[in-house]
């Protein structure tokens, strides 16, 4: 089973699960640790780490909010502690319902680069010139 574990500052992995959850419903497989719970990001890897060593048999797919972050360097601790462990940096709801829905084989890299390039995707800066553009070209369907 996949087990994909949001990690962010503040709250903002339990707003992504929360927004997943409204579009989905219930992932089971998802779950959040926010660094405004906890007093450190050191105690926030604790916790972490103690669901991944729960989590013996699952697939860890960790997305942390920003690459460099507190977070981040503290999650990429558990590389040591499970094998097929993956960390992804940036994370948005565009790449969390990707990985959500996908058949994603995780030991296949191209598979992971795919579901990567549609969270890449999903910014845009639109402004009118653009909207223009694309109404012209008819692509009015791929705003919305």
């Amino acid at each position: 089973m996949r087990r994909i574990i949001l990690a962010s500052h503040g709250s903002l992995a339990e707003g992504m699960h929360s927004a997943a959850k409204m579009i989905l419903g219930d992932h089971h497989c998802i779950h959040a640790y926010g660094l405004d719970r906890y007093e450190t990001s050191q105690a926030l890897l604790e916790a972490v780490q103690r669901e991944v060593t729960d989590a013996a048999d699952d697939e860890i797919l960790i997305l942390c909010d920003i690459k460099g972050g507190s977070v981040h360097r503290e999650m990429l601790q558990l590389l040591n502690v499970k094998e097929d462990i993956r960390i992804i940096t940036g994370m948005n709801l565009g790449l969390l319902l990707e990985l959500c829905v996908s058949s994603l084989d995780m030991n296949d890299p191209n598979g992971i680069d795919r579901i990567l390039e549609a969270g890449k995707n999903d910014i845009i800066c639109f402004d009118k010139a653009l909207v223009a553009s694309m109404k012209a070209r008819k692509e009015v369907d791929s705003l919305w």
